[in-house]
């Protein structure tokens, strides 16, 4: 039996700002169906610890340097430099995570991988170094585990394809709460070599440090060999708690034979309830009790309500009564999403507090500003245009979305004519059911506008 190979990752916190290059490296070893190994390195970079750069068409974009070799034995087996940029984004000030895959052939043996990363735009740089081990093809069974954020049949053959698929690498090896599935790809070889060419597959999910097996997740699959199986399997995770776990793949023969075994380590942190299980998840969802926090809870559902609900809204907070709110509550949020209202909950009062921090003025919550319900009501804006120190106009925002709907290249002019409050009002949007001022209209659609200038005309026909 070929001995148990256990890669462990340690996770580090992407969020929030840093003098370094936040960055993490992962890698996967291979095989073609020739029997030649390849290594597949995953890079993650966050762009809020690169410098960005204004490109000129209203975005901001990042520059790296990106220098990898593949050293064995003193000597530089492989070497490659290139320059990677990061996704054009609205804000210098945003963290978007964005993935380099590469792929190197390489001979059975031991190396070390290098990767230094230098910005170009601020001469920060960051090295890192991973020993690795690559196996002789014959006694190899298993590929090592992919973690996989999304995937689709492959059109044609590219730097992602694998078995017929095209597999987007995932950026780590951790899992937030807002995360229910975990997907992974795993590779079969030599399975001919088994008795009866047929072998099972057994995948499960264990506690890391003690290693007991996760309820419900063991699944075992008869399989005939072929000279590569490759598998592609996703586990719901949404009942996972907070703690450290592994990814666990077995072949094994005819007669139960543990014949090899691959192991990854993952992480994953979910905001603790103080419940045990989905099912009091839900029972502590329906049961506020709390008259104000309930009623508060009800208001903050009017940028996502039709008119009906408004109404019922308004008149379940007056009269005051507990288990009517309760259950208007909970059929709200049912009506949304049946298979977990209180996910569905969760996620859109995280977004309410978002809007809370952002758009608050001294007169009003965020929730019921005219930006903090445009963001609830539609979701985030593909790009926001701020001016707000134009001395030539009031300040102003413009939101525009690429599709909404049925509906495409929509915008959303807010204004702040009102210093004392700070307060944006919507002046003017092409969506169909919002506020469409003629006269706002006139202002904005002329060739030349004196009022607002040739930058809020350019932004407001080319938000991008």
């Amino acid at each position: 039996m070929k001995k148990i190979c256990l890669l462990i990752l340690v996770f580090f916190s992407f969020f929030g700002y840093s003098s370094n290059i936040e960055s993490f490296l992962q890698y996967s070893i291979f095989y073609t169906d020739k029997g030649k190994p390849y290594l597949e390195t995953y890079l993650t970079i966050n762009s809020k610890s690169i410098e960005l750069i204004d490109n000129g068409n209203n975005t901001f974009q990042g520059k790296l340097s990106i220098n990898i070799l593949v050293e064995s034995n003193d000597s530089i087996i492989y070497n490659d430099k290139y320059f990677l940029s990061s996704p054009p984004q609205d804000s210098n000030n945003e963290s978007i995570l964005f993935i380099d895959q590469q792929r190197i052939k390489l001979e059975d043996g031991n190396y070390k991988l290098v990767v230094n990363i230098k910005d170009v735009n601020s001469d920060v740089d960051k090295l890192i170094i991973e020993d690795i081990t690559i196996e002789v093809f014959e006694n190899n069974f298993l590929s090592d585990i992919q973690f996989v954020d999304k995937f689709n049949v492959a059109n044609q053959p590219s730097i992602l394809s694998k078995s017929g698929f095209d597999l987007y690498p995932y950026k780590s090896n951790f899992f937030d709460g807002l995360q229910d599935n975990l997907t992974f790809y795993i590779e079969v070889y030599n399975s001919d070599q088994l008795e009866n060419n047929r072998f099972l597959l057994n995948t499960y999910i264990q506690g890391y440090q003690d290693e007991l097996i996760y309820k419900d997740s063991y699944s075992s699959k008869r399989m005939k060999a072929e000279q590569i199986v490759p598998h592609l399997q996703t586990y719901n995770i949404s009942s996972l708690s907070k703690g450290n776990y592994s990814i666990v793949c077995e072949v094994r023969d005819v007669k139960n034979n543990l014949i090899d075994k691959k192991i990854k380590f993952f992480q994953r942190n979910k905001e603790e309830i103080n419940l045990q299980s989905q099912n009091q998840l839900n029972k502590e969802f329906i049961t506020i009790d709390n008259k104000d926090t309930l009623g508060k809870y009800l208001d903050y559902l009017y940028p996502i309500s039709t008119p009906n609900e408004i109404r019922t809204t308004r008149n379940l907070i007056n009269k005051d009564d507990i288990d009517l709110m309760n259950n208007f509550f909970i059929d709200f949020w049912t009506n949304r999403d049946q298979d977990n209202p209180y996910k569905a909950w969760i996620k859109y009062h995280n977004e309410v507090k978002k809007v809370n921090y952002e758009f608050t003025n001294i007169k009003i919550l965020g929730y019921l500003t005219d930006r903090g319900r445009v963001y609830l009501q539609y979701g985030a804006p593909n790009s926001r245009h701020k001016s707000e120190n134009n001395s030539s106009t009031y300040p102003y925002e413009i939101w525009h979305y690429y599709k909404l709907e049925n509906q495409i290249n929509k915008k959303f002019v807010f204004v702040n004519d009102d210093f004392a409050t700070n307060e944006y009002k919507l002046r003017y949007s092409n969506v169909d059911g919002e506020v469409s001022n003629s006269e706002w209209r006139d202002k904005i659609e002329i060739e030349s506008n004196p009022n607002f200038g040739d930058d809020f005309n350019r932004i407001y026909n080319n938000p991008r």
